[in-house]
């Protein structure tokens, strides 16, 4: 049950036989546990990581067991501590990835077109493409000029956008434009 704690299965039965029977020492809650003596020792180490027992020189057993609403509240408290730790690790990972890519991003880049993007090759367009459809929020719009895509390049670009990101799924729609053909300007389905 305290897995999501980290306490695992025997140290969980452990300390709950020592706060059941705190008179009875080690031997006590060891005889009601069966568990046996590596996984003892095991679990007391566990346990006194987690400061969920520290030594005592009044009880008979040595330890003294904090209790199980101090105990919950203090790993629950280590572990936002160490969420709190892996966010600024992120963010300091966001930001250097940012640096880098904008100190990167002006090597060959064509110069005198600020709001244009140009790209060359099939691979690159689509890398691109994936990496718009990553970003996208709720739909992708594909204009196609020239009509229908090749087989491959619906593929590729089914790759990424159905499957959305962590604020849902994104709805792609591809509009065909013939050449001057107004007949042929459609709205196709993702």
């Amino acid at each position: 049950m305290l897995e999501a704690l980290g306490l695992d299965s025997p140290a969980e039965r452990f300390y709950k036989a020592m706060l059941a029977h705190p008179e009875e020492g080690v031997a006590g809650p060891a005889a009601i546990t069966g568990l046996p003596e590596l996984e003892i020792r095991h679990g007391l180490d566990h346990l006194s990581a987690l400061s969920l027992i520290y030594p005592s020189e009044q009880q008979e057993s040595g330890f003294r067991t904090l209790s199980p609403d101090a105990a919950v509240g203090l790993v629950l408290a280590r572990q936002q501590s160490d969420l709190t730790a892996a966010q600024m690790r992120l963010a300091a990972s966001r930001a250097a990835a940012a640096q880098f890519v904008a100190e990167c991003s002006t090597l060959g880049a064509p110069r005198g077109e600020p709001d244009s993007e140009r790209l060359i090759g099939v691979e690159v367009v689509r890398e691109r493409l994936s990496r718009l459809g990553a970003s996208a929020e709720r739909e992708v719009m594909t204009f196609a000029p020239g009509g229908a895509h090749a087989p491959e390049d619906l593929r590729a670009s089914r790759a990424h956008p159905e499957q959305g990101n962590d604020r849902g799924p994104v709805r792609p729609l591809r509009v065909g434009l013939g050449h001057g053909d107004t007949s042929g300007r459609r709205a196709l389905p993702g």
